[in-house]
C-alpha cells in the first residue's frame, strides 16, 4: 500500500489510481536548449523510482514525456550561436546527450517520448478551441493569451493575487496571478509555424504538457510529475488550460522532486555550478553511485552536491555489496512475492523514505556479521530485492 505526498491536497495519502491495475503517469521532460545536468537527472530518477515502485506493486504503468525542443530558451540559445543554421541540428546534439544519459543511467523508457515540434498541429486544436469558447482572446499583435479568470486558477500554489498582468514569455518570474500566452506571434528573430487560423507563431512551452499529457494518457491523468521549480508557474498553467477542455480535475496526485544544490544555490546553468554526467564518470564514479547518492536524501528536500558526498555514498553502496556477497544464492529459498512483505517495504512504501530503508538495510547487515543467523540472512536478501527492484541498483552480484 503506497502513500504519497500529493501536492494538490497538501498531505500524504494512500494512492490509489482510477483504474485498479493501470497507472497514467505523467513526466515533465528536459528542456534540451543546452545540455543536461545531475541537477535534472535527481527528478528524471526519483520519478523513476515511482515509476518502479509502482510496477512492483503489480500496476501497469503508462508513461508519457515529452522532449522540450521548441521553446523561449531554446529559441535564444540557437539564435545566440552561429555554428548551426538549423535549430533541428542545433537541438539533435542536446537530445542525444540526454538520451545517452538516460540509458547510462537504465532509467526506464516512457511509453510515449514527444516532442514539442511534433506536437504543434495538436496544440493548434486547443487553442482555437479556448478561443472559440471565450477562455482565451488574441491581442493586437496576434498573440493568444488564456484569461486564467475563468479557470479556477491557483490549485496548487498561493497565488498573490495583488500581482497581476500578462505573461509573454515563458518565464518563472515572481509569483502572481498572471494571464498568460498559449500562442506567441512571430518575432524579428524566430522559429515559426504559419497555421490557418492563427498568426504566424509558435506556441508557448505550457500548453504543450498539458495537450501532450490528455492526448496520450487521456484524461483524468493518476500522477504528474516534476521538479518544484514547476508547480509555478508551469503546472499550474498546465491544470488551467485543462480547465479549458474538461470539467473533471486534471491531475489527481502532483508529484514533485526538490533541487539539488552546489554549496546551498540551485544547480542550474544560469547560475553557471552546473556538474554533467560525464564529468562524474570521468572522475571515476559510476552512474549507479550517483543514483545511490541521490537516495541518500529525500526527494521531497533539498539536496547539497559535491565530490566528498559522493564519494561517501558510493563508498557505502561498496559496503553493502561487500557484505551481502556471501548470501548471494540464498534467494531461492523464498518466492519472488516474499519480497512486497519485506521488513523494508513499510519503509519504503511510506512516501519512498529510501534514505531511512537504506540506513537500516546496513545495520542489519552489520548485526548479520556477528548472528549469522540464516533466517535473518533470507530475511535481509528480501529487504535488497525489493530494493534493487525500485531503484534499478543492483545490491547483489549477478550468480
Amino acid at each position: 500500500m503506497l502513500k504519497l505526498f500529493n501536492t494538490l491536497t497538501k498531505k500524504r495519502s494512500l494512492f490509489s489510481p482510477r483504474e485498479q491495475h493501470s497507472v497514467k503517469m505523467y513526466t515533465c521532460g528536459p528542456s534540451v536548449y543546452n545540455f543536461v545536468h545531475i541537477g535534472n537527472f535527481r527528478t528524471f530518477y526519483w520519478e523513476d523510482v515511482l515509476k518502479r515502485t509502482l510496477l512492483t506493486l503489480g500496476y501497469r504503468v503508462i508513461h508519457a514525456m515529452p522532449i522540450s525542443d521548441i521553446e523561449d530558451k531554446s529559441v535564444k540559445a540557437f539564435f545566440s550561436q552561429t555554428e548551426f543554421s538549423d535549430i533541428t541540428k542545433f537541438l539533435k546534439p542536446r537530445i542525444n546527450a540526454f538520451l545517452n544519459d538516460w540509458q547510462r543511467l537504465n532509467l526506464l523508457k516512457p511509453d510515449f517520448l514527444i516532442s514539442f515540434s511534433e506536437s504543434v498541429t495538436l496544440v493548434e486544436k486547443w487553442i482555437i478551441h479556448a478561443l472559440e469558447n471565450k477562455y482565451a482572446y488574441t491581442d493586437a499583435r496576434g498573440n493568444v493569451i488564456l484569461d486564467i479568470s475563468k479557470t479556477g486558477y491557483g490549485a496548487l500554489y498561493k497565488i498573490n493575487t495583488k500581482n497581476r498582468g500578462i505573461r509573454i514569455q515563458d518565464d518563472y518570474a515572481k509569483n502572481g496571478y498572471y494571464s498568460f500566452a498559449i500562442w506567441k506571434a512571430k518575432k524579428r528573430k524566430d522559429i515559426y509555424f504559419n497555421p490557418e487560423k492563427l498568426v504566424p507563431g509558435r506556441p508557448a512551452s505550457h500548453i504543450y504538457c498539458a495537450v501532450i499529457a490528455n492526448e496520450y494518457l487521456g484524461s483524468p491523468i493518476d500522477i504528474h510529475c516534476g521538479g518544484t521549480d514547476n508547480i509555478y508557474p508551469h503546472h499550474e498553467n498546465e491544470i488551467a488550460l485543462a480547465n479549458t477542455r474538461y470539467s473533471r480535475i486534471f491531475a489527481n496526485y502532483w508529484f514533485h522532486v526538490a533541487h539539488l544544490t552546489v554549496n546551498k544555490r540551485k544547480m542550474s546553468k544560469r547560475l553557471g555550478n552546473i556538474v554533467y554526467l560525464r564529468d562524474i564518470i570521468e572522475k571515476g564514479f559510476t552512474p549507479e553511485e550517483l543514483k545511490y547518492f541521490y537516495l541518500k536524501t529525500h526527494y521531497r528536500k533539498t539536496q547539497n552536491f559535491d565530490y566528498q558526498l559522493l564519494e561517501k555514498a558510493g563508498r557505502e553502496l561498496k559496503e553493502i555489496r561487500s557484505l551481502a556477497k556471501e548470501y548471494v544464492g540464498k534467494d531461492d529459498l523464498f518466492s519472488v512475492d516474499e519480497i512486497y512483505r519485506s521488513n523494508i517495504a513499510r519503509i519504503v512504501f511510506d512516501d519512498l523514505k529510501i534514505h531511512t530503508a537504506l540506513k537500516k538495510t546496513l545495520k542489519n547487515l552489520h548485526e548479520l556479521t556477528r548472528s549469522r543467523s540464516n533466517k535473518q540472512s533470507i530475511a535481509i536478501l528480501k529487504d535488497l530485492k525489493l530494493l534493487e527492484r525500485i531503484t534499478g541498483i543492483e545490491f547483489l552480484p549477478k550468480t
